[in-house]
């Protein structure tokens, strides 16, 4: 997994955010579900103005998670910190690239959004969000109405 030196203070926001959602989960693993949570939850983040636009609300995502078919069996609280899935570390790394399709040096809470988005349409994260029919494309141009300055 890349190091997360080059996140935006948002972006690493989120991903605490994300690690306190697999907590409040009783979840052994941090998945993508918990990032996406972690990224509506991040208030001023890019992440969280476009799922609010596209009309995400914090507590319909924890209930679309909580109630998700499929989903992996919570067999004991976790002891510690919740290790992350391949399939989140493979949508960190996809952020990582996709900050640098921007040119960007550092990696926003939209790169993590569209992260979820363009590697794995297995993963929880991106299964709320394509049953609602988002996809990459969608949030890149969002993101773009925002305009540079605006997208942390």
């Amino acid at each position: 997994m890349p190091a997360f030196d080059r996140l935006t203070p948002a972006a690493r926001t989120a991903l605490r955010r994300a690690a306190e959602e697999a907590e409040r989960d009783l979840s052994p693993y941090l998945g993508t579900e918990h990032l996406l949570l972690g990224l509506r939850a991040t208030e001023g983040g890019a992440a969280a103005r476009v799922l609010a636009g596209l009309g995400f609300e914090l507590d319909a995502l924890r209930a679309g998670v909580g109630d998700a078919p499929l989903r992996r069996p919570r067999p004991f609280p976790p002891m510690g910190a919740a290790a992350p899935t391949t399939r989140l570390q493979r949508a960190i790394a996809a952020a990582y690239a996709e900050a640098r399709r921007a040119g960007r040096h550092e990696v926003t809470t939209g790169a993590l959004l569209v992260g979820l988005l363009v590697d794995d349409a297995d993963g929880l994260g991106s299964r709320l969000l394509l049953a609602r029919g988002v996809t990459a494309e969608t949030v890149r141009a969002v993101l773009a109405g925002l305009g540079d300055e605006n997208v942390p």
